[in-house]
Formats: structure tokens, sequence, C-alpha cells
């Protein structure tokens, strides 16, 4: 009776453990080798046969370091459980507009993820198509003085170091080096370990069922101390109702004090700081109520707490359609952030479904503070197919053209939010 009643408790534990922990899953082949060599390489640059890319120095006996491992066709990345961030077979990209017509096209994307990919910086060589980063392209961006990102503050904007509460620094010594996907000069990871691996430790195997920031596992992809809700397939497929979640904020003030560090724009103000704070953004004023006018665009700042005659009440989907009570007014090409995405919300956890938390689904006027304006709005994170990251081609936003037979992108791209501009 002991021995089934010991039996049954170990039962119990291991299905209770196995249902709360959703980490990495499948062959340990997929990204591992036992003795650090495959197909004649060992622990250099090269291509396997399997077209796997291998580039640096692999630790941890993995077949390939950051870039190796992610890199490989994006279409496939759902199947393979590996969010491809850079593709084996072109350069392509999707959802967005044909120029000239306007057209949707790629919809849903089935070759872009929600970050966008490096084909650009790679592939195409170009600096402004992407992040400059360490092992993707082995230089400093041409147009960049030094190393230090555009708008870099080294003291007002500190990485989360472990305690959740935003105390870490980036390159508080100053640029010297280049980004780097993880680590003290990176964006996921810790931002203690200045190399990648030892940064980022742990996280692949790591408990990532809620998404609290306590942990890199438990933060919003791997992105220590950031909140939000995580698409199953890193939005492969999408659409106003299947996407991601970025935690934002409808900030008081512009000053620090009005900032959450939890928020997505925020972990991209740790290199851009000058972007999103103080008389950097608002010439001469720190205050929200004299906002006029921008010297740098807004972000952590909601559309529908704006006057009720604004131009931005009338938020378009992706198809350029105005805003309406009851209709899918989410717009997976100039994504709204939710303050409802939080460290104490049952919904912030790690997608099993396709469906974002309640309230964050398609409407995001339905509840207060479901439509804040993010960096992501606009750029993608790791690359796209137009300058400066952005989601969309910006010599295509044509001011008082939209709906003449020529220029179609009414509503559609920056016009989404300035719905009276176009």
């Amino acid at each position: 009776m002991e021995k089934k009643l010991f039996l049954l408790v170990l039962l119990s534990i291991f299905f209770a453990s196995s249902s709360a922990w959703a980490t990495v899953s499948g062959q340990c082949s997929n990204c591992h080798t036992m003795h650090n060599s495959q197909n004649g390489i060992n622990d250099k640059t090269g291509v396997l046969s399997d077209g796997t890319l291998l580039t640096g120095t692999s630790r941890s006996l993995t077949k390939g370091d950051c870039v190796g491992c992610h890199t490989g066709d994006i279409s496939a990345s759902a199947t393979d459980k590996i969010p491809y961030i850079m593709s084996t077979g072109g350069t392509e990209y999707g959802p967005d507009y044909t120029p000239v017509t306007g057209a949707l096209e790629n919809a849903p994307a089935t070759n872009t993820l929600a970050g966008g990919s490096f084909n650009g910086v790679r592939l195409a060589g170009s600096d402004n198509l992407g992040h400059n980063v360490f092992n993707i392209r082995e230089l400093k961006d041409a147009n960049m003085p030094d190393y230090a990102p555009p708008g870099w503050i080294a003291t007002t904007f500190k990485a989360d170091a472990g305690g959740g509460d935003a105390t870490g620094t980036i390159a508080t010594d100053g640029w010297t080096t280049q980004l780097t996907c993880a680590g003290t000069m990176g964006c996921h990871g810790n931002h203690v370990e200045a190399d990648d691996f030892a940064d980022i430790n742990g996280a692949h195997h790591g408990d990532d069922s809620r998404i609290d920031g306590s942990t890199v596992a438990k933060s919003y992809r791997f992105l220590r101390g950031i909140l939000g809700y995580e698409d199953a397939d890193w939005e492969l497929s999408v659409s106003s109702t299947d996407h991601n979640t970025y935690y934002g904020l409808d900030r008081a003030n512009t000053t620090t004090t009005g900032m959450d560090a939890k928020t997505i724009s925020y972990l991209c103000a740790e290199c851009h700081g000058n972007f999103h704070s103080g008389t950097d953004i608002i010439y001469n004023s720190t205050t929200i109520a004299d906002a006029n006018p921008w010297l740098r665009h807004p972000t952590d700042f909601s559309l529908q707490t704006t006057a009720a005659d604004t131009e931005y009440r009338d938020y378009a989907n992706a198809s350029g359609t105005l805003y309406a009570t009851g209709t899918s007014a989410y717009n997976y090409i100039a994504p709204l952030a939710s303050a409802n995405v939080s460290a104490g919300d049952d919904n912030n956890k790690k997608a099993s479904t396709t469906t974002p938390p309640t309230g964050a689904i398609s409407d995001p006027f339905a509840v207060a503070d479901n439509d804040i304006v993010t960096c992501l709005s606009c750029h993608r994170a790791h690359g796209s197919a137009y300058a400066d990251l952005l989601r969309w081609d910006y010599t295509d936003m044509q001011a008082g053209s939209g709906g003449d037979g020529v220029n179609k992108f009414a509503n559609k791209g920056c016009f989404a939010c300035h719905t009276t501009k176009d």
C-alpha cells in the first residue's frame, strides 16, 4: 500500500511539473552535438549539409551560435519549433503593401516573423535594413561615428540585471564593440555577462510558463524584465486575432518617473534613450498637456487619451479600413501595445494557442489603455526590407495622395494612425 501511495505521489509530481514547464522541446540533436563537431566542421564557421549556418565559436555543445541555430527556412519556424531570424532561402518579407497600388500582400504572413529578419543586413549587405549585430554583419554601421547606437544615454535607462528592477546597465563604459544578440552589449539575456552564451545560460530550458520578467526564461522573448504575450508561432501566421501582445503604458509625463521598465519601448530605450524621454521628445516641455510640438515621435502613449476629435481615434485596420465600433481594428502591420498585459495577469502566460489575452484581441479601443503606441508600431526589432527597419516603405507615404488613383496608401503605414494626412 505504501509503495502504491509513493508511486502515486511521484506521478502527481511528474505531471504537475510537466504541465508547469513550457520549454524547448524536440530532438537534442536539433541544437547540440556530442563533441562540438559535425560533418568535418569543428567549432568554426561554415555550412552543414542540412543548410545550418555556423558562425563564430559554438559553446554549450551547440551546432552553431545564436545566429547559426536561428538561421533556416523562415516558413518552417513553426514546424521546426525554432524562430528563424535569418533565412537560407532569400529575402522574404510580409505582410506588406505593394508599391503604388497599396494592395495588402502576403497576409497572413508565412515568411516573416514579428521581429522581421536580418536578411537585408547580411544578404543584401545594407546597414540601414537591420541592426548590425556581431556574427551577422561584421562591420560597424558606416553611418555611425562609433559603435554607440543613435540616441544612446549612458546613465538614464538601466537594463534589468537580475533583480527585476532595471538596475543593470548597457555599455556604461561606452560602446567599444558591436551590438550582440545577448549580453551586456545586447538585447536578450540578463545583461550581466559580455558573452552571449553565458548571459542567456539556462533560458532555453527554463520555466517559461508565465511571463513575469523575474528570469530570462520568464521574460518576453528572453528580454530580461520585459513583459508581453508571446504568440505561439512568433506571428508566422498573423491576423487581428492572432498576434503578439506587447506591453505598453500610457505615460503621465515624459520624464523617467513616468515610465515602466517592463514595457517593450523601454527595452528599445536602453539603447535609444534620447527617443523616449524629456526635452528630447517634446520641444521645451516635459508635460503632456502642452506637448506641442513633438520633437520626437511619442512612445508609450495611448491613442484614445487624445482629444475626441483627433485623427488618432480613427486608427485603421490592416486593410486600411477606419476603426468603427465592432470592427476588427487591430492592425498587425502597425500594432499597438496593451497595458493589460502585466505580471499579475492570469492571461500573461506563454502562448499555447493563437488567442491573445482578453481585451487585447481585435479591438484595441474596447479596453482602456489597449492602444499604446510603441517603437514596434513602426519598426521591426531585427530588420526589414525597408530603411531604418520600418515595417513599410517610407517613400510610399505620400501626404494628401491616398485614394487618388496613383498612390493608394489611405489609412495604411504611417496613415494607420495619422488618418487625416493621407
